[in-house]
């Protein structure tokens, strides 16, 4: 079946898939919208930081990674609080999104758990994890679901802030998207079955199981798209984007 689309994009031309990461407080500090265009076999994943800075309808600025937060918290249910971000999202970038999906940072570390040998990261930098440290430049596989929680949380061990964060974010959710298509359903059968589990248990989307099961067949060679990976404003010294501190926030804010 096609993926129906709520979008400008049909579902024979590609997908623009909305990925968010959410938190207990439903926060969305992992924002990335992924097109996948088909026609020129290509991946574009564009992350946006979660302090950036933009303004709602009366005028008031408000960052981006609470616009799900006060929807909800207007009353809004989440399919709704998801539009509404979405909304923020397609002034900024341009792009509206097809479908969404939400993660549970729990799916998180649970998924990463079941793959075999964790997810192998290119490190670009030193990582100090709270246990050890990872060096420069020399791949690893031993990140498993709680150290690679930290690698796509941290802020602080590593330069870049708030942009760097997002650049490791898209790079572990290639990793383990690697890791998923490289599955085989009959022998990983029981892994498959667990990680649906798991998917039900901590996350929320506007795909049904007949989607998903479409868009895994469809993009098992996915690896063969070529991809690009964009994050708003990764070059704070040269870039549009300002890192600035208000002395009446308790944070870091873009603009």
């Amino acid at each position: 079946d096609e993926i129906p689309t709520a979008g400008s994009v049909t579902a024979i031309e590609g997908l623009t898939l909305l990925i968010a990461g959410v938190d207990s407080n439903e926060l969305t500090d992992t924002i990335m919208l992924a097109r996948i265009d088909d026609e020129a076999e290509e991946v574009s994943v564009v992350s946006i930081p979660r302090d950036l800075l933009d303004f709602d309808t009366r005028g008031r600025e408000i960052k981006i990674n609470s616009v799900f937060n006060r929807a909800r918290a207007s009353g809004a249910e989440r399919d709704e609080a998801m539009k509404q971000l979405g909304s923020y999202l397609a002034r900024i970038t341009g792009l509206e999104f097809d479908r969404f999906v939400a993660i549970d940072f729990r799916l998180f570390i649970d998924l990463i758990e079941e793959l075999e040998g964790g997810v192998t990261i290119d490190l670009k930098e030193t990582f100090r994890e709270q246990r050890r440290e990872f060096p420069e430049n020399r791949p690893v596989r031993s990140l498993h679901g709680d150290e690679a929680l930290f690698y796509t949380r941290d802020r602080y061990s590593v330069p870049g802030g708030d942009l760097g964060r997002a650049r490791r974010q898209q790079q572990v959710v290639k990793s383990v998207a690697e890791e998923i298509v490289r599955m085989n359903l009959i022998k990983d059968a029981g892994r498959i079955l667990r990680i649906i589990s798991l998917y039900q248990r901590y996350s929320f989307t506007d795909l049904n199981f007949a989607n998903m099961a479409n868009l895994y067949q469809k993009y098992r060679k996915i690896e063969d798209y070529t991809l690009h990976n964009l994050v708003i404003g990764k070059d704070l010294q040269n870039g549009p984007l300002k890192e600035t501190f208000r002395e009446t926030g308790a944070g870091w804010e873009y603009f």
